[in-house]
Parts: structure tokens; C-alpha cells; sequence
């Protein structure tokens, strides 16, 4: 009895919680480290103490997502890709290899930054002093006019940066300049897109040798303009068929092609890469160059949703498989380059690889993005999907979304369809 009366004297004397007086953190680091109740004079110290650790806290917060934004890496491209890239409008080129590799050889319309380094007193190819680390640094020290230009007013959407590296090794060309200055364009958001080619400008220049041009070591400024005016394409140029397209996008590495009209009937075009057949979709054949060392299947089609083109994939896939034996190249085409050509390359790379429909079509898509099939060649290939494997990878439901680009792929467990090209 006298004990449950000492129980209720004792809790009688207890305090309500008082949190100033706890030693039990409100911090997101803090943790029970002590029992024991803190004496009025050290409140307020204690109060700096947890403000303090807060701080800290915060601090190494914003430290680990500034250390994760410097290990962002740069997306890279392959050459091919950029080969095929280059046949549409939009792509800036930003060439960051010494003056002398630029002027051997370079690719049209290419912005040239050298490595720069701050000082007044250096000059910009110096290999003393400290290297740009921000893109103001290369807008104060450019000697590139244009290329000042666009970086101060932030005109550039898509940006593909080559480098002075001989190889695809990462550990080497993440020292190069120009992974660097991609990555001050990544890290500083300047641009929407930036890719950077890998695999050294000598691997792209070894394959597309016939793209480069070239320029003296040293040319007065006036000449230097005149020359980059010329290199440049001006209105009347773009609105021809054969400088909106200047070769046939590459969809079977070094083999299979796909383009128009005007590109099958340009002898440049034809010998720059090698081309031994062609397959004709309906495209005119009275008015076309009909080049002797090439041998030619000629298809009879229009494009029209109700046209039978699944009748025409056995003899097409014969005379590219026929190609194929004797190593040689085969450009398809029709007139644009859109709907029936398009189809029949959909439906080799399908056949080639085992691959399924909606893989194949995003294949052809990624390399040649002005493709476009009818929706009937669509269907027909769809019905043949089926056919030949027993299932389908897409419905007709969503033709529109994987036309557009917007289904991701789904492929098959024994296709040999791969990434054939980097990004």
C-alpha cells in the first residue's frame, strides 16, 4: 500500500515533455545519443548545434547531386550514325581537333574549336596554362566568330562534338577537348541534344572519306569567309532534292542502303559508295542514268494502300540476298525514299535477322528517320509477322504510335538483331 502511494507521488512530480529541454534531435541526422537532459545554459548552444548539423546535412546533399552531375556522361555517337544523321537538316557540327587535323580534312559546315586556355597572354593553341572549364570561358576566348554567336544566344538545339581522339577507348577520350567542352554543354544545360563521337574522327574519315573537304593552314580573314559562305547551303540549294538528302542512309553496315530517285540516278552518289545493285520501286525509268557496272531489278508498283507489295518481297530479298553472296551494295529506292522502298527494307532486315516487325521498322526508323510506309504495306506486314513467326510484336491499333516513333521495340529471343550502331 505505502509503495503504490510513493508510485503516485512520483508521477505526480513529472514534467510534461518540453522539447527545448530534450536531447532528442528534430534533425534529420540527428539521433538519441544521450539521455540525459540538457541544463538551461546550454540550450541555446544546443540550438546552434542542431542548426549547425542541419546545415550540414544540406550541404552534403547538394555536394553528392553536384558530384553526380560532374560523372554525367556524354551520349555518345557512332559514325555511321552521324553518316546518317548528316543527311538531314538540324545537326550542328562543333569540330574540336587542332587547326592542322581541321584544315587536312573536316565536314562541311563544321564549327572549329580548337583547344582553348585562359591567359591573356597565350595564345589559344598553348599548352601551357589552364584549360576552359566553363562554355564562357570558349565564348571569351573562341577565335570562331559563329561559333561565339550561337553559344551566347543559345541557338543550338542538336549538337554532335568531334575530337581530336584516334580511339573509342574511354579512359583516353574522356581527356580529349572536345568530350570536355560536350560535357561543360551537358553540365551547364546550353543545348537540348549533345553527342559526342567516340570512335575518333579518323574511323569516321576512313569510311566517309567522300564527305570531307579540306582547307589551307592559314588564309586571310576575308577568304576564310568566303570560303565558309561556300561551304555553307544556301536557299536555292535546299529546296533540290538531292541537297536536302545528299546520300542514301546506310541501314545494313556497309552493304544495304536506302535513298530516292535523284541519289540512284547521280553517278556521284553511286561510286562515292560503291553501289553494285539497285532496287527500283516503281520510281520512272525512261528519264534515270542507267549506270553499266550496276545491275538493276525494276519493280512495277505504285503506292497505294490497296496494292499487293507483300507478291513483290520474294524476288526483291532474292536479288538483295543475290548481292549479298557476290559482296556487294545495294541501294533501294522509289521516288522519295518513303513508303515502298522503305517496306521492303523493313521486311529484309526482318527476314535477315529474325527479328520482329516492330524491332526491324525501329531499326530503319533510327537510321532513316523520313520513312513512312502506307498504312496497307503496314498491314501487309503485320499479316506476314504473323506468318512467319506465329504472333505478332505490334497491332494496327499501334501503327501510328511505332511510326512516329513512339512504341518502344519489342524483338524476339532468338534475333540477331542487335544494336548495330551506337546511338
Amino acid at each position: 500500500m505505502a509503495h503504490d502511494e510513493q508510485q503516485s507521488d512520483m508521477k505526480k512530480q513529472r514534467k510534461p515533455f518540453d522539447a527545448a529541454a530534450s536531447s532528442v534531435s528534430t534533425c534529420p541526422t540527428g539521433s538519441n545519443r544521450s539521455a540525459e537532459p540538457v541544463a538551461e545554459a546550454e540550450v541555446e548552444s544546443s540550438s546552434l548545434s542542431l542548426s549547425s548539423s542541419c546545415l550540414s546535412f544540406a550541404s552534403r546533399r547538394l555536394r553528392r547531386r553536384r558530384l553526380r552531375s560532374s560523372h554525367a556522361r556524354v551520349p555518345l555517337i557512332s559514325v555511321t550514325s552521324l553518316y546518317n544523321r548528316l543527311q538531314t537538316s538540324g545537326v550542328v557540327l562543333v569540330d574540336c581537333r587542332k587547326g592542322a587535323d581541321f584544315s587536312a580534312g573536316h565536314l562541311p559546315g563544321a564549327l572549329h574549336c580548337p583547344p582553348l586556355y585562359t591567359g591573356s597572354h597565350l595564345s589559344a593553341l598553348s599548352c601551357a596554362g589552364q584549360m576552359a572549364k566553363t562554355v564562357d570561358d570558349v565564348v571569351e576566348l573562341t577565335e570562331n566568330a559563329k561559333l561565339r554567336e550561337k553559344l551566347e544566344r543559345r541557338d543550338l538545339i542538336e549538337v554532335v562534338v568531334i575530337g581530336g581522339n584516334h580511339t573509342g577507348a574511354s579512359f583516353l577520350y574522356r581527356m580529349d577537348w572536345g568530350y570536355r567542352f560536350a560535357k561543360m554543354l551537358v553540365d551547364e544545360g546550353r543545348v537540348f541534344s549533345v553527342r559526342f563521337l567516340a570512335q575518333g574522327f579518323p574511323a569516321f574519315a576512313k569510311k566517309y572519306n567522300f564527305m570531307l573537304v579540306s582547307s589551307p593552314l592559314w588564309m586571310p580573314a576575308e577568304e576564310e569567309t568566303d570560303r565558309k559562305q561556300q561551304e555553307e547551303p544556301t536557299d536555292n540549294t535546299a529546296s533540290s532534292p538531292t541537297s536536302s538528302m545528299q546520300f542514301p542512309n546506310e541501314i545494313v553496315d556497309g552493304f544495304l542502303y536506302l535513298g530516292n530517285f535523284w541519289q540512284a540516278n547521280s553517278a556521284e552518289v553511286i561510286d562515292a559508295l560503291e553501289i553494285t545493285h539497285v532496287v527500283n520501286m516503281g520510281a520512272i525509268t525512261d528519264q534515270r542514268n542507267k549506270f553499266e557496272h550496276v545491275e538493276y531489278l525494276d519493280v512495277a508498283i505504285k503506292d497505294n494502300v490497296d496494292v499487293d507489295i507483300a507478291q513483290e518481297f520474294g524476288p526483291t530479298i532474292e536479288f538483295i540476298q543475290k548481292a549479298a553472296s557476290q559482296n556487294g551494295r545495294v541501294l533501294i529506292h522509289c521516288v522519295q525514299g518513303v513508303s515502298r522502298s522503305s517496306t521492303i527494307c523493313i521486311w529484309y532486315v526482318m527476314l535477315d535477322t529474325k527479328c520482329t516487325l516492330s524491332a526491324a521498322y525501329s531499326h530503319v526508323l533510327k537510321c532513316r528517320p523520313l520513312i513512312f510506309p502506307n498504312r496497307g504495306f503496314m498491314t501487309q506486314l503485320i499479316a506476314n509477322e504473323r506468318e512467319l513467326y506465329g504472333d505478332q510484336s505490334v497491332t494496327e491499333d499501334e501503327l501510328e504510335l511505332l511510326q512516329n516513333g513512339l512504341l518502344p521495340p519489342i524483338d524476339r529471343s532468338g534475333s540477331a538483331l542487335c544494336e548495330t550502331f551506337l546511338p
